[in-house]
């Protein structure tokens, strides 16, 4: 699939899952077992975040996991939010792009399958139109065969008749 339809297929993915994201968004700040969810995942990616700083700064070994201080409630619910509405995205453009993809093979499996069967059916025909040369070639080769006898018979007639 070319690039630009794949950026089009993401924007659309993008404009169609942004009603559901928002939706996820009001969740998580209106409902207590919602908020536990969504701060579950931001919480894991907070502390993986502080891992990887602590690397990419150059220090040997990151802060254990126990030191490092989960993030406080709203900005975790909202990063949280956050982290599921981009995933939803992000599924929706995959959900649409593997459908693409599906729908693309099967096309050209049917392709395939069409250009099989009309090979087959040119095949068919070149072997029934063999068949019917060599029948003409030895239709060919029986008259002129019988137009060689009806000559020299012919010949023999002439040198009755004429005497020659």
């Amino acid at each position: 699939m070319p690039f630009p339809i794949i950026k089009l297929v993401t924007l659309i993915a993008k404009q169609l899952s942004k009603p559901l994201t928002n939706a996820v968004k009001h969740r998580a700040k209106t409902s207590p077992a919602f908020r536990k969810i969504c701060s579950a995942p931001a919480n894991v990616y907070h502390r993986w975040d502080i891992q990887m700083r602590t690397k990419l700064l150059g220090f040997k070994s990151g802060p254990l996991k126990k030191d490092i201080q989960p993030m406080n409630s709203e900005r975790a619910v909202e990063l949280g939010a956050e982290l599921i509405g981009e995933f939803t995205v992000y599924s929706v453009a995959v959900l649409l792009l593997y459908a693409e993809y599906y729908y693309s093979s099967k096309s050209n499996e049917r392709k395939e399958s069409d250009k099989k069967l009309e090979f087959e059916n040119i095949s068919n025909e070149v072997l029934h139109l063999s068949l019917n040369v060599a029948t003409l070639e030895a239709e060919l080769r029986e008259a002129q065969r019988t137009l060689g006898e009806l000559s020299s018979q012919n010949h023999a007639l002439m040198e009755k008749v004429y005497g020659s």
